[in-house]
């Protein structure tokens, strides 16, 4: 039995120390949120975060959950450019993607207006891929 409590515990640890754990209350933050043109969640889509600089790296590359919604700790300040791809039954458009500074500890909440294809007026369409605002 005592070998028993020995794995599982070893197992427990294991499990949290591979979870997502929340990031600390100094680390720098974005948090998307995503709504229809109706207000309502839209859903599950992909968020791409990059990192501007001489070289734009991805920093994350993640989904929303059903309520529409992701938190990404960043890995320090900078200016980064965070993208959102709608999944099928929304339209891309240029305002699916910013450019935001972020200062060290900060929490930026971003919220994004999907359009749903043929449901209402869009915005003037923009097809991936779109262009890097770094210079």
């Amino acid at each position: 039995m005592t070998r028993f409590r020995a794995t599982a515990a070893v197992a427990a640890l294991l499990l949290a120390a591979c979870a997502d754990a929340p990031a600390a209350p100094d680390a720098e933050l974005i948090s998307v949120r995503l709504r229809n043109e109706l207000g309502q969640s839209a859903g599950r889509n992909e968020v791409i975060i990059e990192r501007g600089g001489s070289v734009s790296q991805v920093v994350r590359r993640d989904g929303t959950g059903a309520a529409g919604r992701t938190d990404v700790t960043l890995p320090g300040p900078g200016t980064y450019l965070v993208r959102v791809i709608p999944r099928d039954g929304y339209a891309s458009s240029p305002t699916l993607q910013r450019v935001v500074t972020v200062e060290p500890a900060q929490r930026l909440v971003l919220e994004f207006t999907l359009y749903r294809t043929g449901m209402s007026e869009l915005p003037p369409p923009m097809s991936p891929p779109y262009p890097s605002p770094f210079p």
